[in-house]
């Protein structure tokens, strides 16, 4: 039987944003892009900010270009308020006039290079992030896998599919798995009446 795949708890997660926020907007931003917005590290580090924006402004919606999606299947992700902000936040952190969005610089930089970072340091930034936080190291992966978990507790599998970039929809099957919190929720609702 396949094991299922890692998630974080609600608890977990936003203890590691708590930390991520309090290093760093860079590191803020990536944990966030990889935790409320699915993208994948590679994804995440390789983001212009003509991904995020339009007209020179921060826009509501993150675009993967094919470039840098797997498979070079490019998708758009609606941005929750909390990644929006921060992307607000870290925009004008690094310079960026809104209405004057340099579009071709990376959102997630190494300080003094120029082009983005790699995928390598963005690996790097959430090991030591998920270290601190929570007591244990955690792959980027991580993230993507708690935020097609908790879509599909919330959406059909299809909606999940399409934000999560997956070409075949048994990719997405790995987010179906059933905790036991599930099962004894399922059985009170069938069998347990509200009084």
């Amino acid at each position: 039987m396949k094991r299922p795949v890692e998630t974080l708890t609600h608890a977990e997660h936003e203890t590691l944003e708590r930390i991520a926020a309090a290093k760093s907007r860079r590191d803020s931003v990536l944990v966030l892009l990889m935790g409320r917005a699915g993208l994948r590290v590679g994804e995440a580090v390789g983001l212009r900010w003509t991904d995020v924006s339009a007209d020179g402004s921060i826009t509501r919606w993150v675009s993967i270009p094919s470039t840098l999606a797997r498979r070079g299947s490019a998708r758009l992700v609606p941005m929750d308020a909390k990644l929006h902000e921060a992307l607000l936040e870290h925009a004008v952190a690094e310079g960026q006039v809104m209405g004057q969005l340099q579009a071709d610089e990376p959102v997630a930089r190494v300080p003094g290079r120029v082009g983005p970072m790699c995928v390598r340091n963005g690996r790097r930034i959430v090991y030591e992030l998920s270290k601190t936080a929570l007591g244990r190291r955690i792959h980027p992966h991580v993230l993507r896998h708690t935020f097609g978990t908790r879509l599909l507790k919330v959406c059909d599998i299809r909606t999940v599919q399409e934000l999560m970039g997956h070409r075949h929809l048994s990719s997405t099957m790995i987010y179906t798995h059933v905790s036991q919190a599930d099962m004894q929720g399922a059985i009170r609702a069938a069998f347990e009446p509200e009084k």
